[in-house]
């Protein structure tokens, strides 16, 4: 990997995070070191992932949560 371009500049990139002096040369590095691209693409693999991947609880842990709150809310009464 360039020593200038860094995993966190390629995850800055990758989430519009970047200012446009690191935008342009983050691109030229994709764009010219193949290991830098392989990298990006890992990490635009990664992030679809991630933005794709359910995080809610499943509803038998909010029914348990409700069931613990009332419990509560019934002894506190």
């Amino acid at each position: 990997m360039d020593k200038n371009i860094t995993l966190k500049n390629l995850i800055d990139f990758a989430y519009n995070d970047t200012e446009i002096l690191e935008t342009v040369q983050v691109i030229d590095a994709i764009e010219y070191d193949e290991e830098i691209s392989e990298d990006y693409k890992i990490i635009l693999a990664t992030k679809e992932l991630l933005d794709n991947s359910s995080i809610e609880p499943s509803q038998q842990i909010l029914n348990k949560i409700f069931l613990y709150s009332r419990q509560k809310t019934l002894v506190l009464s």
